[in-house]
């Protein structure tokens, strides 16, 4: 991953599971399913400022695996129902929701 610097001093200071959440769930899917949980993966940045590379070992986290797999089945399970899951947030404005690919769908009305 390509990180600015403020992403950069976050990863450092607290670590990819706190700084970086959903890097942190991606690493754990993918040691699941390719089945290379025995022995923690390396995540790696680069800080886009400084070219500065950061390595961390990620352990292998099942719960937290299993828990993501599980919240991609319902998505799944959902999408293919033509169901529409409850929003994370409840304004349109949210940070989150305006940077989203799919907010014009997640907040269009029904028709």
């Amino acid at each position: 991953k390509c990180l600015g610097q403020k992403s950069w001093r976050e990863l450092e200071k607290h670590k990819l599971a706190i700084a970086k959440p959903v890097y942190h769930a991606q690493v754990v899917l993918y040691q699941a399913y390719l089945e290379l949980h025995e022995h923690p993966a390396i995540f790696t940045a680069i800080n886009a400022d400084t070219m500065e590379i950061y390595t961390e070992l990620v352990p292998f986290d099942a719960v937290l695996a299993q828990r993501m797999s599980d919240r991609a089945v319902k998505v799944i399970t959902a999408t293919d129902a033509g169901e529409l899951l409850p929003r994370a947030f409840h304004e349109s404005t949210h940070f989150e929701c305006r940077m989203c690919p799919w907010q014009d769908r997640c907040w269009r009305n029904p028709t």
